[in-house]
């Protein structure tokens, strides 16, 4: 993997020194793999947990990959984000590859993602894309996940978020993404993208 800042764990956090956060994907039994924090999982799932940050102007997200299905285990997921959405009003879920699976044309996106997160797509809640294996290069351009292409960054509140496609992880990508890094003036910084 190149020598970006913490990029070896699929999540990296880089608050105003390298930090890294490793995704919880490989410990997961579901196929889906969610990572809503893992107190936000256990309160979804109606057990007990310790309370999250819930601050007024604080910026709440959710993270999810490995999801496109359209099947019923999706579908379970998307019921307990937007439950949990109820008590912990996330605004951004960033979605870390392999979206969707087999056809991806307009009746399977409906399938696989409008219908499964519409509860949470009426709330305003906002999904940022990065593209997995599994993707088609063509849902850059399926306006629900804000793809502005197929490598990409944003800021939300005091957040730069940088959206790397690591199936053509190349130099022109890289060399972006230092740059990018480098030149962000946000205290937070957050990279994300599919990695197998």
């Amino acid at each position: 993997m190149p020598d970006l800042p913490a990029l070896e764990s699929g999540v990296a956090v880089l608050p105003r020194r390298s930090a890294r956060v490793t995704p919880m994907a490989a410990t997961m039994r579901h196929p889906l793999s969610v990572l809503l924090f893992a107190s936000l999982v256990t309160v979804a799932a109606g057990q007990p947990a310790a309370p999250l940050p819930n601050h007024d102007g604080s910026l709440k997200l959710a993270v999810i990959g490995d999801n496109g299905t359209g099947k019923q285990p999706q579908l379970d997921v998307a019921a307990q984000m937007a439950l949990a959405h109820q008590s912990f009003p996330f605004e951004l879920v960033l979605m870390m590859g392999d979206n969707f699976y087999g056809a991806q044309g307009p009746d399977d996106l409906e399938k696989k993602f409008a219908r499964p997160y519409r509860a949470l797509l009426d709330a305003g809640v906002t999904f940022r894309a990065a593209l997995g294996n599994h993707d088609d290069i063509a849902t850059v351009e399926y306006p629900p996940i804000h793809m502005d292409d197929r490598y990409y960054s944003y800021v939300r509140q005091n957040v730069r978020f940088i959206v790397l496609d690591t199936n053509v992880l190349d130099a022109p990508q890289l060399a972006w993404a230092r740059a990018t890094l480098q030149q962000a003036r946000e205290p937070w910084k957050i990279v994300y993208y599919w990695l197998a």
